[in-house]
């Protein structure tokens, strides 16, 4: 399946979306764009134009809203999520052991929660306590170690230090790229964000 789909605005302009770069074009109107894909409720400012046309969501490109119908906003959303399923099966099989080792990062993370829930109950008397995950992040770590660089890189994108960030999401980009020949160079990046 290709990324690109072709949808109508209501007055029969033709949109070219590129769900994988995330670019959109108005081939009539000169008009070229980044895209923010899914399509969202048509914002208030905008509907006066809109008036009579059956415009119920909208899509933003390079920051000016288009309108489309329901019909053709469920057609971009139901493509885009094709495309984001794509992307994750590609992603899985340049990073092995991702899905595996985030599972168990989440079992891990709910255990220590429902055990601190425990713990912090009152009435809780610690017979029952929450069943410790049987999947082990450390060893799991060592045997996929692009996935490990890959989530330590998610946990930099997320930090709120710019810097950090954006060291985070280049490394990223690079791992979901060329997945265990960016090792060296992920660490590097993420080592040296300081002085990035």
């Amino acid at each position: 399946m290709t990324s690109a789909v072709a949808i109508k605005t209501p007055t029969g302009r033709e949109i070219i979306v590129d769900l994988r770069n995330r670019k959109a074009e108005i081939p009539s109107a000169n008009m070229v764009g980044e895209l923010h894909p899914l399509s969202f409720p048509a914002p208030r400012n905008a509907l006066k134009e809109w008036i009579g046309l059956n415009v119920t969501r909208c899509i933003k490109i390079s920051g000016k809203y288009v309108g489309l119908t329901a019909a053709e906003a469920k057609k971009l959303d139901d493509a885009f999520w094709v495309q984001k399923e794509i992307e994750e099966q590609e992603l899985q099989e340049i990073v092995p052991g991702l899905k595996l080792l985030q599972s168990a990062i989440e079992d891990a993370n709910q255990y220590h929660f429902d055990f601190s829930r425990m713990m912090e109950d009152e009435n809780g008397d610690g017979v029952n306590p929450p069943s410790q995950p049987k999947s082990n992040v450390p060893q799991l770590a060592k045997q996929y170690p692009v996935a490990a660089l890959y989530v330590k890189a998610q946990r930099f994108v997320d930090a709120s230090n710019f810097r950090k960030s954006a060291a985070g999401s280049k490394a990223l980009n690079l791992i979901a790229k060329k997945g265990a020949a960016a090792i060296d160079e992920a660490n590097e990046i993420m080592g040296n964000w300081i002085r990035a």
